[in-house]
């Protein structure tokens, strides 16, 4: 009899992925309210925007730009404290270990906290610094100040009282998505009974977007924050990183050519209309690694870097080995989303891009690396800059911000 029963729910399950593609899209009464003149921006770095700070590490410190007085700070309030200690201080408690997009720190306005996970423990800390705790720990033992390699809880996505992650099911094999309810502190487990290998997921405007493998199958799927009504979109095979702006997601698609991935174009995909459009071709000249990320999407362009390495020099270490750098995204650019058009609005080889915020007063924030040339002491330095926004768009006049550490 038990038996019988899994088979009808299995049955039933299955059925939910069997739904056509055009109920996937929003209907009018999901419309999403267009807001004038917004900017969304890329969620893979380590940028986390407030009310009055942007919070960025540098390395594997947490420090801020207090967009006030445009001043940057260590991420830590404590008068007496130094600043060194990762025990006791704050802005070193969150370490990124190379995984930004994994253990990135985001803040939630509905309690007014942050979230991050640090190891497999999902922490949490007041707007202060103050307050440091675990929220959730997902089987990992130990207190805050022990230090854990992880590898089990990745992508958190927060949607008001829900704090979603990807889970990774040593059992059954691949990831799952579950969430934690910051008010009941009950942990729902969304894709246990639900056949398929979950993959990254995304949350926009009460919506739940995933990749999922399925009949050897990988693509993108559409439901409700609870994951009770699933529908599988017009994208197939990898999304990749990609940007929600108004009632379309911005993404790269790739192709194979010769058993190589190229990236090929950045592509609309319109959640109301199901219709996809190519925004801008991305030229490669036969480079196959040009790892374009989509940084920004506002009402009226797409921002976005490619890899076209330039050489900064070497650095000599061990007295005598000369290795060689390389600044791999000194460029912006910027693709008009009515024509296609595409325009460098910034190109500075000593800052090597990885992620931008538009700030009052025509500036904008650029977070990445500043590229010392040198012929035997170049070097690379986790750095922020600020550059000016001109009548023609194009960022000009930047300059390197302190160091606050």
């Amino acid at each position: 009899m038990s038996r019988l029963k899994n088979t009808v729910v299995s049955i039933l399950l299955l059925s939910i992925f069997l739904l056509s593609v055009s109920s996937c899209r929003k209907t009018s009464s999901e419309e999403i309210p267009k807001r004038e003149n917004t900017i969304s921006y890329y969620d893979g770095g380590t940028l986390e925007n407030t009310s009055t700070r942007i919070l960025y590490h540098l390395d594997d410190q947490l420090c801020y730009y207090n967009k006030i007085t445009g001043e940057t700070a260590v991420f830590c309030f404590d008068p007496m404290c130094r600043h060194g200690d990762w025990r006791t201080c704050i802005s070193l408690r969150f370490e990124l270990n190379g995984l930004i997009s994994l253990y990135k720190i985001k803040y939630n306005e509905y309690d007014n906290r942050f979230y991050s996970i640090r190891g497999d423990k999902l922490c949490s800390f007041s707007f202060d610094g103050s307050d440091l705790k675990i929220v959730y720990s997902f089987g990992e033992k130990g207190a805050l100040d022990e230090h854990s390699a992880g590898g089990s809880v990745y992508n958190l996505r927060i949607a008001k009282n829900r704090l979603y992650v990807n889970i990774v099911n040593a059992e059954k094999g691949g990831r799952e998505i579950v969430y934690y309810d910051i008010d009941t502190g009950k942990l729902h487990n969304l894709t246990e009974n639900l056949e398929g290998q979950f993959y990254d997921f995304w949350i926009f405007e009460g919506s739940l977007y995933f990749e999922m493998l399925h009949d050897e199958e990988i693509a993108l799927y559409r439901s409700d924050l609870d994951m009770k009504n699933i529908c599988k979109t017009e994208i197939e095979g990898v999304f990749g990183d990609s940007l929600f702006h108004q009632d379309q997601s911005y993404y790269v698609s790739y192709r194979e050519e010769n058993k190589q991935t190229f990236a090929d174009a950045i592509m609309c995909y319109d959640l109301e209309s199901g219709e996809i459009n190519k925004v801008c071709s991305l030229e490669n000249e036969g480079e196959s690694n040009l790892q374009p990320c989509i940084l920004a999407v506002s009402d009226t362009y797409v921002y976005f870097i490619k890899r076209e390495p330039i050489h900064i020099g070497y650095e000599v270490i061990r007295g005598t080995i000369e290795q060689h750098m390389y600044n791999d995204f000194s460029k912006i650019y910027r693709a008009d989303l009515q024509s296609g058009e595409v325009t460098v609005i910034f190109d500075d080889p000593s800052c090597e891009v990885t992620e931008i915020y538009f700030l009052q007063n025509k500036k904008v924030l650029i977070k990445g690396w500043f590229c010392k040339y040198g012929e035997g002491d170049a070097e690379k330095t986790d750095a922020i800059f600020i550059a000016e926004v001109d009548e023609n768009g194009n960022f000009v006049n930047m300059e390197k911000l302190e160091d606050p550490r």
